[in-house]
């Protein structure tokens, strides 16, 4: 259960980031960071993305990662959830879904 979650009000669309929320919880020190961003169209063809990322992390206060994510081939990533999506429609009912699964 969260202790208080907030959405991120100064989003900008052109930097990529089509959700963020930051999620506390009653353990002291414990904040979940859910991101939804845009791919670029040429990276994502690349990694073989769709378009519409949601990834969930460990953060702090500030919704700064505690761990940077590894994106090599061989490694597990350190998300604790990852969903894509082909819309953006789609990409911010996840990123909402996302929040209801860790609050």
């Amino acid at each position: 259960m969260a202790r208080w979650i907030y959405n991120n009000p100064h989003i900008d669309e052109d930097d990529g980031i089509v959700g963020q929320t930051i999620i506390a919880y009653w353990m002291p020190g414990k904040f979940i960071s859910v991101v939804t961003s845009k791919t670029d169209g040429e990276l994502a063809s690349i990694w073989g993305w769709e378009p519409y990322q949601t990834c969930v992390a460990r953060c702090n206060k500030y919704g700064m990662m505690k761990k940077a994510p590894q994106f090599t081939a061989n490694s597990k990533s350190s998300f604790l959830y990852e969903k894509s999506y082909k819309t953006r429609d789609e990409a911010l009912a996840g990123h909402e879904g996302a929040v209801k699964k860790f609050s």
